[in-house]
């Protein structure tokens, strides 16, 4: 075997390798693409909940869950969200309650970061713990949220 063929050979192999390397880790990336906190711990984003405590006896509280359907919430039943939760009176919001004390577009709790915000958009006020809500205020895992009539617990997962 001439030199020549040899650096031909190890050229060729270490093209094969670098090739597999790069097809093993795109292959991978596009599995954990679709599954927030799935990947390496390092880049791993907090997903969040905010779970129903209780409502008013004439209140209604419903997830969105596809384009065309919705699911009425009972106490205990939590909603999950990645990014972004919209909660208000009218169709369109994901979390909708049936509350005449709730606005249309009542609040939005939303993902800066690491963390998680609640922004106030009503003129009836939310509260985080009994104290109201003035523009926005970070939420801890464990805060009562109350949206009109209704209360939630926000949770971390």
């Amino acid at each position: 075997m001439s030199p020549m063929t040899a650096v031909l050979s190890a050229g060729r192999l270490l093209f094969f390798a670098l090739l597999c390397y790069f097809l093993y880790h795109l292959y991978r990336a596009l599995l954990t693409a679709g599954s927030p906190g799935s990947g390496d711990p390092g880049t791993r984003q907090a997903m969040a909940a905010v779970r129903l405590v209780g409502a008013a006896s004439d209140a209604s509280v419903w997830v969105e869950e596809t384009p065309s359907g919705e699911r009425r919430l009972g106490q205990g039943d939590a909603v999950s969200f990645a990014d972004r939760l919209e909660v208000g009176r009218a169709p369109g919001n994901r979390l909708r309650i049936s509350d005449p004390y709730v606005s249309a577009q009542h609040c939005v709790i939303q993902r800066r970061g690491n963390a998680f915000v609640l922004k106030d958009l009503s003129t009836n006020g939310t509260s985080v713990d009994g104290r109201p809500v003035r523009g926005e205020c970070r939420l801890r895992p464990g805060v009562l949220i109350e949206v009109g009539r209704a209360r939630f617990r926000f949770e971390e997962r």
